[in-house]
């Protein structure tokens, strides 16, 4: 605020109390930093628990143990009021003659009479204070009268004070946001009002609008029981009217007849007799229609039950309790997607007490926005509880982010990083990436035999070493964090250990095919069970080699020897198998590794019989890929088999050295590895096993190479 002169301190500064709405009278100043009268504070603290209520900003304050005196005094507002005392007559404060004061010493922040002026000038101490006569203070600012002195040598006033202004000034700076907040709740109360109006106004045109048509269908109905009453008047009153005629003719010519029969003589009668007999006869044969021609029947058959319910149903008034800063969203969608594959995550709407909603209807936007092209609209239903499902397909890969917004407001964490992948770019696959082995510096350690190799979610290399009995984990640079096992029998010892894979809990599993059985680690390397023991019945193997794990975390074994296929649960109990020894569709030559797709079905590497089978989940045949040979799309010894989330089939072929990638029609699109691609004799020498990671890399464990990979 800019400078106030003495004599405008009441247009600035509000100097009454805010409960008893008098001048402050000792005025005390709660944590708040909110002024009250110390009387006032006396009376409203409340007994049974000791504290106050700010009438202001209704804090709740404890009363310190020595009572409302214990609050510091506010300085400023008692400095102001002393201020205001020179614009009336005043004593002096300085000394105990009672003369009327005609200055003020802003040092000692006393009223000082002509001759304390006098005194204070003449002594040391005092010789250079500030003092102003009343004249000069009612044309000063109030910021010089106020501003006492600091008599504090150890703390000058700049050093206690930049702590202060420091936090003042971080404070001032949430001055504005809570300015427009202010702002924008008055504008939400206004629309809100505007809103509530528009919506009243609805609701009458809409009740309106009904009335008239029931008005009208009134006019309607009664017009119809005006012509149908006219209808049937109309035909009774004519009806009347002839009945009336027969009864007038019936009663007149039977009163003649007793009249001439009973005063007329014999020739009297005889010359009206035939009149009379004629007359008589012809009203004995008129049939008159006694019966009325028409009825009373007259109803009104209403729809009152079905019109009550349409009534009940004709509108409601709704609203919403959503809070979108406190609501949130969660689920897989939020984080990872794949190319061409749907995603969702849920949104779950809470209130401003941060609780979940009960009912859904609010407007509920969700935005992929893409790193190349125009962002995304997803699509959201409403759950009608609360949440809504949002789902999207990617159509490219690479970072991307989805923002979620409720009424047009960001939900508690948007924007949300996406990471979108894709399958294998069959189209750019080719050149080697990455060419690794455990020891960095030497990567044709003959000694090292890699078998299997799986990817898992974030991008570490599950890999077996074969010849060395012994499991290890690569970062996706190709360094090796850890590696365990030794050879041997017991639990967690493995001999010859084959195909790898994991589960959805990122546990690993080996063919220990040396030991005829399977083993599941942590992914630490801690044993946690085995199943499996040597033999050619269910549940037992002989020479496990490849592994995989379907959707329902089935675990799916290749076994050499027996030539056949074996499936157990998660727990190691084994369901069944299927295949036998042959060449046939379904059978088998020394199956060597297995592979699952987005719909669990099973594809095997049929090394014998130099072909990939495929078949369904519970094993019945469905397709097989290639044939014997060395052209594109043939083989000569299929071993590693992968394939992606878009259904690309990816094959080593352990003698032809190479690697070849087919469509999920099984047909031929891209060969890797072979000679043309190196000044090398070739690029392989017993590719083994296969895996593809979550960014569409092929990854191949070569044993002759004694190397893994990646394109």
């Amino acid at each position: 605020m800019g400078s106030v002169p003495v004599n405008k301190i009441t247009d600035h500064y509000q100097l009454t109390c805010g409960i008893c709405s008098e001048t402050y009278k000792n005025p005390k100043v709660l944590p708040c930093l909110h002024s009250f009268c110390q009387n006032c504070l006396d009376s409203n603290i409340r007994p049974q628990d000791r504290t106050l209520v700010c009438s202001i900003c209704r804090l709740v304050v404890p009363v310190p143990a020595k009572g409302i005196e214990a609050f510091p005094l506010n300085f400023f507002i008692n400095n102001m009021l002393t201020v205001l005392a020179v614009q009336n007559p005043t004593k002096c404060t300085n000394c105990e003659d009672s003369s009327q004061a005609t200055a003020r010493c802003l040092d000692c922040v006393e009223n000082l009479c002509t001759n304390c002026v006098v005194a204070h000038k003449r002594i040391r101490q005092t010789k250079d204070h500030r003092i102003l006569s009343f004249e000069e203070i009612q044309a000063n600012e109030v910021k010089e009268i106020i501003r006492c002195p600091s008599f504090c040598s150890v703390h000058p006033r700049e050093k206690y004070r930049s702590s202060i202004t420091a936090l003042q000034d971080k404070t001032k700076r949430k001055i504005p946001v809570l300015r427009a907040a202010v702002e924008e709740v008055h504008d939400v109360t206004r629309d809100l009002r505007e809103r509530v109006e528009v919506v009243r106004d609805t609701i009458h045109n809409t009740i309106q609008n009904h009335i008239r048509e029931l008005e009208e269908q009134e006019r309607q109905l009664i017009d119809q029981l005006e012509s149908i009453s006219s209808s049937k008047e109309k035909v009774l009153t004519s009806q009347q009217e002839i009945l009336e005629l027969d009864l007038e003719n019936l009663l007149s010519s039977c009163e003649f007849t007793e009249n001439v029969l009973r005063y007329g003589n014999e020739a009297e009668i005889m010359l009206v007799k035939p009149q009379m007999v004629s007359r008589l006869q012809s009203l004995n044969d008129h049939e008159s229609q006694c019966e009325p021609e028409e009825n009373e029947v007259v109803e009104f058959s209403s729809s009152d039950q079905q019109l009550s319910k349409v009534i009940a149903q004709l509108g409601q008034v709704s609203t919403s309790f959503v809070f979108p800063m406190l609501s949130c969203a969660e689920g897989p969608g939020l984080s990872r997607a794949k190319v061409g594959h749907k995603s969702t995550f849920t949104i779950i709407a809470k209130d401003r007490n941060g609780e979940p909603c009960t009912s859904g209807g609010d407007q509920v936007s969700v935005k992929l926005h893409c790193p190349n092209g125009p962002p995304i609209t997803a699509d959201v239903d409403d759950n009608d509880h609360g949440t809504y499902t949002a789902s999207f397909t990617p159509v490219s890969k690479g970072d991307h982010q989805i923002t979620v917004h409720i009424r047009g407001k960001p939900i508690q964490g948007s924007s949300f990083d996406l990471q979108v992948t894709s399958g294998i770019d069959f189209e750019n696959i080719g050149p080697m990436l990455l060419k690794f082995a455990p020891n960095s510096n030497k990567t044709n350690d003959e000694y090292y035999e890699p078998w299997g190799v799986t990817a898992d979610p974030e991008g570490l290399f599950v890999v077996s070493d074969h010849h060395n009995h012994r499991l290890q984990i690569f970062d996706t640079n190709g360094r090796l964090l850890y590696q365990f096992g030794t050879r041997g029998k017991a639990d967690g010892e493995i001999w010859y250990p084959a195909g790898v894979c994991l589960d959805k809990s990122g546990n690993i599993f080996v063919a220990d095919h040396g030991n005829h059985r399977i083993q599941v680690f942590t992914r630490e390397g801690q044993f946690l069970r085995k199943f499996a023991s040597k033999g050619n019945g269910l549940g037992q193997l002989k020479g496990p080699c490849g592994l995989a794990v379907d959707s329902e975390g089935r675990v799916i074994v290749a076994e050499r020897d027996n030539h056949r296929v074996h499936i157990f649960d998660s727990d190691g109990q084994a369901i069944m198998h299927f295949g036998v020894y042959g060449d046939g569709d379904g059978k088998f030559n020394c199956p060597r590794h297995v592979a699952v797709d987005q719909d669990d079905s099973i594809l095997v590497s049929d090394a014998g019989n130099s072909r990939v089978q495929i078949f369904d989940k519970k094993g019945q045949f469905l397709a097989k890929i290639g044939e014997k040979g060395t052209n594109k799309g043939q083989f000569s010894c299929p071993a590693g088999v992968a394939v992606d989330s878009e259904g690309h089939i990816v094959v080593a072929d352990l003698k032809n050295f190479n690697v070849q990638i087919f469509d999920s029609a099984g047909v031929f699109v891209k060969k890797i590895g072979v000679a043309e691609e190196s000044k090398n004799a070739s690029v392989f020498s017993k590719p083994t096993g296969v895996t593809i990671s979550g960014n569409g890399n092929v990854v191949v464990a070569d044993r002759g190479h004694h190397c893994l990979q990646v394109f």
